[in-house]
């Protein structure tokens, strides 16, 4: 998906909100904002990972959607989708970022520092590695409501 397609989309979510919805909110001055999420195809074995960094004014820095032929279990393929969102930002430059993802568990074991399984692991491993090197914020939970555009780049 083009760039100038990402924020049309992003503008076409923002018109159709109802009062009491959950909505997606711009990082602070100064910050960007990484969504990221994942659809997985267990028959076909793929795995979208989509990705939108924004700016404080909702605007659009980047997108990425990419599309991987492998078997990898959920949270290990949405801490990968946040891995790969914090590449995107350092190979633009970006510092002071916060992330938000719809993968509860994965958002509480890298914000905790622990997890389960060793799989995951590795990646939540890198994830706070290269999230120090950034100076990001927490990173958050959001609802799949609001984090619509990269589920549609998934």
């Amino acid at each position: 998906m083009e760039f100038h397609d990402t924020n049309f989309l992003y503008a076409q979510q923002n018109s159709r909100i109802r009062e009491g919805e959950v909505v997606w909110k711009p990082p602070d001055s100064g910050w960007y904002k990484i969504n990221t999420n994942v659809a997985i195809n267990k028959l076909g074995k793929k795995i979208g990972f989509g990705i939108v960094i924004r700016d404080a004014t909702g605007s659009v820095v980047a997108s990425s959607s990419q599309s991987v032929i492998a078997t990898l279990s959920p949270q290990v393929a949405e801490a990968e989708a946040i891995l790969r969102g914090l590449h995107l930002a350092r190979g633009l430059g970006l510092l002071l970022v916060t992330i938000e993802s719809d993968a509860a568990m994965v958002v509480k074991w890298t914000n905790k520092g622990s997890h389960c399984g060793a799989d995951v692991g590795l990646v939540l491993d890198d994830i706070v590695a290269m999230s120090r090197s950034l100076g990001c914020g927490l990173i958050s939970f959001v609802p799949q409501k609001a984090n619509q555009v990269v589920h549609f780049l998934a």
